[in-house]
């Protein structure tokens, strides 16, 4: 156990594992809150074009 926290005080000096945890869920949450965006995005626009008359 001590030569894991080793390697991990060893890749991760300057940020604690915390804030990388922090950092990797913000991350998701965005990329997820993008998605959902560019689905309502295209739902809404598909919508419009059955409206529009040529």
């Amino acid at each position: 156990m001590e030569e894991l926290e080793a390697v991990a005080g060893e890749v991760d000096q300057d940020q604690p594992v915390e804030r990388n945890e922090v950092v990797r869920i913000a991350l998701v949450v965005a990329v997820f809150v993008e998605v959902v965006l560019a689905l309502v995005l295209v739902e809404e626009v598909e919508e419009a074009s059955c409206y529009r008359k040529d």
